[in-house]
């Protein structure tokens, strides 16, 4: 594809200026040509800007027609040229990460600096922040706090599942912080990565091995260098659990935010599910969060954006989003006890922190209208597995569960029906003065599915559910809050 795109680089004249006749002609015969052709030159003009920042940082705007025009006269004069340009080397001291103001970072060495077939890739050592990495000109993560960062994209979606077996997709997150996180949790039955660029990888592993800490070679990690949007599109095999969208927001990774993207994505997931992605910055892009979270509720019935303080990224506050069709953050117990039991090694997550993270300032969650509706009680679908035969085959045991659950919840029983199958099994309804509860067990398969609802007392409904499920002592549960 290089090929044709400098072949139409050069068909396009002196300094570029037919090249709007030129697409227009082959937007109209190859479609899909002309998609391939604009990606390059998004990749070339994201190198040539990364190569000028530093300077015309502050200053110039690379979304200006200028600087594009300037982008095409560099292009008009060839390849060879635009490498050589694009290889030189100036010498500094510091390095500029400029955005809506500039942060300068004292170097001592530049470890790094390489033109890869997607990006330019560049590792710091920095005199106060450990080894830093850079792509395109923008920081990525730092060895002082990219834990920070790590442990909230990882830790917060994970920790919905509880216990139960599951399967997760990364997609970029070539550093390997991510990976290391995710091979922390037992009940992970393995995890594909796909990164497209593996020189980040390298870089990662030779001047940055502490971030993937051997996750690269866990025996549950299967690394797929490639496309993550032709990986997610081509997929058939086993679906996933968890899809964690660890990329840049920009040059290559375009193809990760569009609406077909997130539309392949469904087809791969488990019913119960849960993506999460990489935002942006809280305080300074509060129109592209705002953005980002419409569009997303326009495909999923549940989207939650949340925060982490990363000091040397972004500008410190920086957000995440979990979406689902099937989990709401926000409705979802959490059994923590499964999670303190694991024993993680982490310096930032904690229950404390997954909670607070969903606060958002407040500018930003009037504009985003998601606010937790105001419910008069409370719904729970609750599947317990794992248990004994005898327990669930016990009319006795389970009868006495329901009717203090009942109390606790301060509803009154007005009528209840209890039929014992044989050779097993047990189904009960409880017909209560504020709605419901019924039950069905599966002895022979040790579930016992649950349903519990009160249109009143929402906090005492909720003490009655977590009483049954410490009554059935299982921390394998699958147990859901719906909006009522």
């Amino acid at each position: 594809m290089e090929k044709e795109f400098w072949e139409t680089i050069k068909k396009s004249g002196k300094n570029c200026d037919n090249i709007n006749y030129i697409r227009r002609h082959i937007k109209k015969t190859n479609p899909e040509l002309i998609y391939n052709l604009d990606n390059i030159f998004y990749k070339y003009h994201t190198l040539i800007w990364t190569k000028m920042e530093i300077i015309l940082g502050g200053y110039y705007s690379e979304k200006s027609s200028g600087f594009t025009n300037f982008v095409f006269y560099l292009l008009s004069k060839g390849p060879n040229r635009l490498y050589k340009f694009l290889n030189s080397e100036y010498p500094t001291n510091y390095f500029k990460d400029i955005s809506k103001f500039t942060v300068e970072y004292k170097i001592k060495n530049k470890l790094l600096s390489k033109l890869s077939k997607y990006q330019r890739i560049e590792v710091f050592e920095t005199n106060n922040f450990g080894n830093m990495l850079v792509i395109d000109n923008d920081v990525q993560l730092t060895e002082y706090d990219e834990k920070n960062y790590h442990e909230m994209i990882v830790h917060v979606p994970l920790n919905y599942f509880n216990n139960k077996p599951i399967n997760v997709l990364i997609i970029g997150g070539g550093d390997g912080g991510t990976l290391r996180e995710v091979i922390k949790h037992s009940n992970v039955n393995k995890v594909f990565m796909v990164e497209i660029d593996v020189e980040v990888i390298n870089a990662s592993k030779k001047y940055l091995p502490k971030l993937s800490n051997g996750a690269f070679d866990h025996p549950k990690t299967n690394l797929i260098i490639g496309d993550g949007f032709e990986f997610v599109q081509n997929y058939n095999r086993e679906k996933f659990d968890i899809v964690i969208i660890d990329s840049t927001d920009f040059n290559q990774s375009f193809a990760l935010h569009t609406p077909e993207f997130y539309q392949n994505l469904k087809k791969i997931l488990n019913s119960n599910h849960l993506i999460c992605f990489n935002g942006d910055n809280v305080n300074w892009n509060e129109k592209n969060i705002v953005d980002m979270v419409t569009e997303m509720k326009k495909l999923f019935n549940y989207v939650s954006p949340f925060t982490v303080y990363t000091p040397t990224f972004a500008g410190g506050f920086y957000s995440f989003c979990l979406c689902s069709d099937t989990i709401c953050p926000k409705n979802f117990i959490i059994d923590w006890t499964i999670f303190e039991d694991k024993k993680l090694d982490l310096e930032y997550y904690s229950p404390q922190i997954h909670t607070s993270s969903f606060a958002l300032p407040k500018k930003l969650d009037d504009k985003l209208k998601i606010k937790s509706p105001q419910l008069n009680g409370a719904h729970y679908i609750l599947n317990i597995y794992d248990l004994s035969f005898d327990l669930i085959n016990n009319v006795e045991i389970i009868d006495n569960i329901f009717i203090k659950a009942i109390d606790i919840a301060l509803a009154k029983l007005l009528d209840k029906k209890i039929h014992k199958f044989e050779p097993q099994g047990i189904t009960g309804m409880y017909l209560l003065s504020t709605s419901h509860s019924s039950f069905h067990s599966y002895p022979e398969k040790g579930i016992i599915y649950i349903d519990f609802f009160s249109c009143k007392n929402k906090d005492k409904t909720k003490e009655a559910v977590r009483y049954i499920i410490d009554c059935f002592k299982s921390t394998n549960y699958q147990l859901h809050e719906l909006d009522r």
